[in-house]
């Protein structure tokens, strides 16, 4: 019988090829790169939200709970602040399932429940491991249906015992006289009590049921304390509306006009 004899360094060249080989059939490790210390603190604030929850994180981060199909989660907007003796994380949290059921019935003009698909928002603090020392969380926009977040940004750098404010840009979804529609907002949320500030419009989008979509860049400007003003950049309208501290532009007013 013939022997064939490879050179150690044939073999070690085989051998790397092997390894890089098995490395690529099992994808990248995606929790090395959204960041061990991160990852181990997304672990530990979905813990308290999920209990008995699991994360897997393969090419798409999974949420894996008893006696519930896996899904994927989403955290738009996803920051991490250095702070003293640890960091401040601050998200958004969306899940897969009842985003995909509930944008179904958006493009279907189906009537959607107010909640649907909501933003969750989360703030946390760790240590230098990422060990889970607070957290305060909410829900990004209690009156739509279905939202989107963007990104999202700390506004300040808080004390060790408070919350920051956060700017949020967001999409929310709606029925419209014609078909279906989105409005983009930026808000202002305060992180201590978790409530929205200030929600006002920059963008909407319309669908009707035929033809194209309608879109149009929105402008507020806060005309006095009481009012604040609203045009469409491209074609020139305006809405004013009454909008004292909080101001909350409510959606079916900007859904109201004909932009």
């Amino acid at each position: 019988m013939r022997r064939f004899a490879i050179s150690s360094s044939r073999a070690a060249a085989l051998c790397a090829v092997l390894a890089a080989s098995w490395v690529e059939a099992q994808g990248p490790d995606r929790r090395a790169q959204f960041g061990l210390v991160a990852a181990h603190a997304v672990e530990g604030a979905l813990a308290g939200l999920f209990p008995g929850a699991a994360l897997q994180w393969r090419d798409r981060v999974l949420l894996t709970r008893p006696d519930t199909p896996a899904e994927e989660i989403f955290l738009p907007g996803f920051l991490q602040r250095p702070i003293s003796g640890g960091f401040l994380f601050a998200t958004g949290l969306e899940l897969e399932g009842p985003k995909k059921d509930a944008m179904k019935k958006v493009e279907s003009l189906e009537v959607v429940p107010t909640g649907s698909a909501p933003t969750r928002l989360l703030l946390f603090r760790t240590n230098s491991s990422g060990d889970l020392l607070a957290e305060r969380t909410g829900t990004l926009d209690t009156t739509a249906a279905v939202t989107q977040g963007l990104d999202l940004q700390i506004l300040n750098t808080p004390a060790n015992h408070t919350w920051p404010m956060l700017r949020i840009r967001y999409r929310s979804f709606h029925l419209h006289d014609t078909g279906s529609a989105a409005i983009e907002w930026t808000a202002l949320v305060n992180g201590d009590s978790m409530s929205m500030v200030e929600r006002v419009p920059t963008r909407v989008v319309v669908r009707p049921r035929e033809g194209s979509p309608i879109s149009e860049v929105l402008l507020p400007t806060r005309i006095n304390p009481e009012l604040i003003e609203i045009r469409g950049v491209t074609r020139g309208k305006t809405l004013r509306l009454p909008c004292a501290t909080p101001c909350l532009v409510d959606a079916g007013a900007v859904l109201a006009e004909s932009w």
